[in-house]
C-alpha cells in the first residue's frame, strides 16, 4: 500500500479535529479514513514523526512526558488570574493562554497537595457537592426566622455577606428530597393570611374568571407562589390543595364563589368534588414512569382551551399585580397571557389584532406590557421578509412565520405545535431567515426522505445530503447546505469520529425534529445517542457561539422529571440545577414554565366526526389496595379499570382498530397479552416502541 507523503497525511488529519491517540484509534476502525493514511504512523512515518500532538495538530504531550510547575508554583501562578469559579478555570486551561507548564487537570498532577478548586483559584470557595450545609430542618429555620417575604430578599440575601456558608444558596438543589416550596423555605405563607384577605383573592379569581379559564398548572403555580399551598396548620389548608381540582367543575366553583361572597369563617370541603386527597408536596406515586402524565389530567397544559377572547386573556393581567416574585417566574405569567393571545391569532389573525391595536391602556403595566410584546412580535412576524428562491405553492402561515422571527432573535427555541400545523415548513422557513449556510437536521430515519423533499420543494437551490456523506459538508457562503442524519446515525461505534468530521465545519443551525427522542431517563444509564447528539451540540457551539437551535415534536410530554429537564438542557445548552426531578407537582410546574417560555404550540382545527358509544362495566376495588391510594393515584384506578374494560374492548375490534389507553406498563401489557388470546395481531406506538408505524 502506497500512502501519502507525511507532511500531506499530516495536514489531512489536522483537519480531522481529533483531540487524542483513543479518537485516532476510533478513527481508524471507521470507514471515514482513507486507505492512503496509515493506521501506524509512528511506525509508517518513523524518520519525520515527533510525537501525537504534532501528529493530530493538538502540540499536546503526553501528561507523563510534561514537565510541570510545583504545586506551590502553579497555584500562585493561576490565583494571580482572578478565576472565580470552575466554568472560568475550564474556559481558562482550554485557551491559548495557558502556559504548557501549568496542568489542565492539576487535581490529578497534583494528587497528594490537592484540596479544592477553591483553593487552587484562591476563591475559598468549595463544590456545591463538597460543601457541608445544615439539615433539612436546621436551615429552614433559621431562614425563617429572616423574615424574608419573597424570591426577591431570599436573592438578595444570598449575595449579602450575612448569609453562612452553611446555608445553601439553592436549596430547592441542596435538599431536593426534603423540598416543599419558597414559602414554606421562607416561612411568610400564614403570617398575613385573613379570612378576608383569601376571599378578596377568590373573588378576584372569580370576577377575571382565572379560576376557571388559566390552565391547571398556571393556577397550581400563582397558587404557590401566593404561599397558598403549604398552610400546615390554616384552616385553608385543605381548602386550597382542592382548590384547583374543583374549580373545573360547575359544582366546585358554585362553593367557592358562595364561599368568597359570605359571611362564614369556615371554607367550605372541597374534598368529595376532586379525585385526590393528596398534599400537592408530596412525592407523587407512580406505576412505571408513568405518573408525570397524569398529574394535570383532565387538562393538558401544553393545549389551549377553546373560547379565550382577546379581553379574557387581557383582564388575567389584573391579577399579576399581586403576586410579588422574582424577574424570571414574573417573566413567566407575561409569556403565558402573550402565547394565549397567540393562539388566539393564530385562529383569527385581523380580528385578534384589531382587538389589541383598539385595546387603551388601563394603567396595569403588565396589562400593557403583554399588549405591547404581542405587538411587537406580530409586527417582526408579519414583516418578516421571504427568503429568495422560496417556491412552496403557499405562502407561510403566520405560525410558522413567528417562528421564523423567533430564530432570528432567540439563540434557541421550540416548536410544540400539534400534527399538521406545519413546523417542518416553519424550520425550512426559518433556516433561510437566519440565512444559515449549513443545517444539520437530525430526525427519525423514517421521514429523512421527507425532510429532503419538503427543502427541494421549498427552496429548490438547496444542496440536500443525507446518509454518511452528511458528515463531511464542507462550508461555502455560495451554498446552503443541509445535512439531515436520522437519529440511529448516533448510535454507531464510529458516531464520535464522524461528529468530530462535522463539528469542525461552521453550522449555523440545528434542528431537532421529534426533539423527545433525546429525552434522558435515568443519569446512569445515559445512551450512546444522547452522548453523541450532546457531543454535537457542544462542538457546533464552540465552533460557533451564533449558532441557532430549534427543537420540533407535536407530543412533547414526559414521562419524568429528569426527561423534561434533559430536553431542556438540549435544546438550550445550559444546565438546569434549579429544576428538581423528584417527582413532585412543585417540581414539575417549574419544569413546566422553564419548557413553555422557550416554545410556542399551535393546535390545528381538526375535522373529524366522533361516534361516541359508552358502555359500563363493573370493577371491584382489589382487596389489598386501600381506597387512599386509589385515590393519590388516578393511574392505579385507570389500571383495574382497564382489566375491567378488557373483554368489552375484545368485542369491538373490528378491521382495523386503534385502541388509545393510558401509557403505563401494566396497561400495555395486559391489553396486549388479551388482543394476542382473542386471536388479533397487533403492533405498538407508546414510548420508544413505535413498531406499529
Amino acid at each position: 500500500m502506497k500512502f501519502l507523503p507525511f507532511k500531506e497525511a499530516r495536514d489531512f488529519v489536522h483537519e480531522l479535529g481529533l483531540k487524542s491517540s483513543k479518537d485516532w484509534r476510533k478513527f481508524c476502525k471507521s470507514e471515514a479514513k482513507p486507505a492512503d493514511i496509515p493506521n501506524s504512523p509512528d511506525d509508517v512515518y518513523r524518520e519525520e514523526w515527533i510525537n501525537w500532538g504534532d501528529w493530530l495538530g493538538t502540540g499536546v504531550i503526553a501528561t507523563t512526558k510534561r514537565t510541570y510547575k510545583t504545586f506551590e508554583e502553579a497555584r500562585q501562578f493561576v490565583r494571580t488570574l482572578g478565576l472565580k469559579n470552575s466554568v472560568q478555570w475550564k474556559n481558562y486551561y482550554k485557551s491559548k493562554d495557558r502556559p504548557a507548564d501549568i496542568p489542565s487537570s492539576p487535581e490529578n498532577v497534583y494528587q497528594e497537595q490537592w484540596i479544592s478548586l477553591g483553593d487552587w483559584l484562591g476563591t475559598g470557595t468549595v463544590a456545591t457537592k463538597d460543601r457541608q450545609f445544615r439539615s433539612f430542618i436546621d436551615a429552614r429555620m433559621f431562614v425563617r426566622r429572616l423574615g424574608l417575604q419573597n424570591q426577591i430578599d431570599w436573592t438578595n440575601f444570598c449575595k449579602s455577606k450575612d448569609k453562612p456558608a452553611d446555608i445553601p444558596n439553592s436549596p430547592v438543589a441542596v435538599y431536593e428530597d426534603h423540598w416543599i416550596s419558597w414559602p414554606d423555605w421562607l416561612g411568610y405563607e400564614e403570617k398575613f393570611l385573613t379570612v378576608e384577605k383569601v376571599k378578596e383573592l377568590l373573588r378576584d379569581l372569580i370576577r377575571s374568571r382565572i379560576i376557571e379559564q388559566w390552565d391547571e398548572a398556571v393556577l397550581y403555580s400563582f397558587l404557590l407562589r401566593r404561599g397558598l399551598l403549604n398552610l400546615s396548620s390554616n384552616r385553608h389548608s385543605a381548602f386550597f390543595r382542592n382548590l384547583i381540582k374543583a374549580s373545573r367543575t360547575e359544582r366546585g366553583r358554585n362553593l367557592i364563589e358562595q364561599y368568597a361572597n359570605s359571611e362564614e369563617q369556615i371554607p367550605p370541603d372541597l374534598s368529595n368534588i376532586t379525585s385526590t386527597v393528596s398534599s400537592p408536596s408530596e412525592e407523587i406515586e407512580t406505576i412505571s414512569e408513568s405518573g408525570l402524565p397524569g398529574i394535570v389530567k383532565p387538562n393538558d397544559p401544553l393545549d389551549y382551551q377553546d373560547g379565550l377572547s382577546v379581553e379574557q386573556i387581557l383582564s388575567h393581567t389584573d391579577i399579576l399585580e399581586s403576586i410579588n416574585v422574582d424577574e424570571e417566574a414574573m417573566q413567566f405569567y407575561l409569556d403565558y397571557s402573550v402565547d394565549e393571545i397567540w393562539k388566539c391569532a393564530f385562529k383569527n389573525e385581523h380580528e385578534t389584532v384589531r382587538k389589541l391595536k383598539l385595546a387603551d391602556k388601563n394603567g396595569n403595566k403588565y396589562h400593557d406590557m403583554v399588549i405591547d410584546i404581542f405587538l411587537e412580535d406580530y409586527q417582526g412576524s408579519t414583516e418578516l421578509k421571504i427568503p429568495p428562491g422560496y417556491l412552496f405553492p403557499f405562502p407561510p402561515t403566520l405560525m410558522q412565520r413567528y417562528v421564523a422571527y423567533k430564530v432570528t432573535n432567540l439563540p434557541y427555541f421550540g416548536n410544540f405545535s400539534g400534527t399538521g400545523a406545519g413546523k417542518t415548513l416553519s424550520a425550512i422557513l426559518a433556516s433561510r431567515a437566519i440565512d444559515s449556510k449549513i443545517t444539520v437536521i437530525v430526525c427519525p430515519n423514517d421521514v429523512v426522505e421527507q425532510w429532503k423533499r419538503n427543502i427541494l420543494d421549498t427552496f429548490p437551490n438547496s444542496k440536500v445530503v443525507t446518509g454518511k456523506d452528511a458528515f463531511y459538508l464542507q462550508y461555502s457562503e455560495k451554498e446552503f447546505q443541509y445535512a439531515v442524519l436520522n437519529y440511529d446515525k448516533f448510535s454507531q461505534d464510529e458516531s464520535p469520529n464522524l461528529i468530530l468530521t462535522l463539528s469542525k465545519h461552521r453550522i449555523d443551525f440545528v434542528i431537532l425534529d421529534e426533539v423527545h427522542f433525546t429525552k434522558i431517563r435515568n443519569e446512569e444509564e445515559i445512551s450512546q445517542r444522547r452522548k453523541n447528539l450532546d457531543g454535537l451540540m457542544t462542538g457546533v457551539r464552540r465552533k460557533n457561539p451564533d449558532a441557532k437551535v430549534l427543537g420540533l415534536s407535536a407530543t412533547p410530554v414526559v414521562n419524568n422529571l429528569r426527561e423534561g429537564r434533559s430536553l431542556l438542557e438540549l435544546i438550550s445548552g445550559k444546565v438546569y440545577d434549579d429544576v428538581a426531578v423528584r417527582p413532585t407537582i412543585p417540581n414539575a410546574v417549574t419544569l413546566y414554565e422553564k419548557l413553555s417560555t422557550i416554545s410556542v404550540r399551535e393546535l390545528p382545527t381538526y375535522f373529524a366526526d366522533i361516534d361516541t358509544h359508552t358502555i359500563d362495566v363493573t370493577a371491584k376495588k382489589p382487596p389489598e389496595i386501600s381506597i387512599r391510594h386509589l385515590k393519590s393515584n388516578p393511574l392505579a384506578i385507570e389500571k383495574f379499570l382497564t382489566d375491567a374494560r378488557i373483554p368489552q374492548i375484545i368485542k369491538l375490534i373490528d378491521g382495523q382498530t386503534i385502541i388509545y389507553t393510558e401509557y403505563v406498563e401494566d396497561i400495555v401489557q395486559n391489553l396486549s397479552k388479551a388482543v394476542d388470546n382473542a386471536g388479533y395481531s397487533y403492533a405498538l406506538y407508546t414510548g420508544y416502541d413505535r413498531s406499529g408505524l
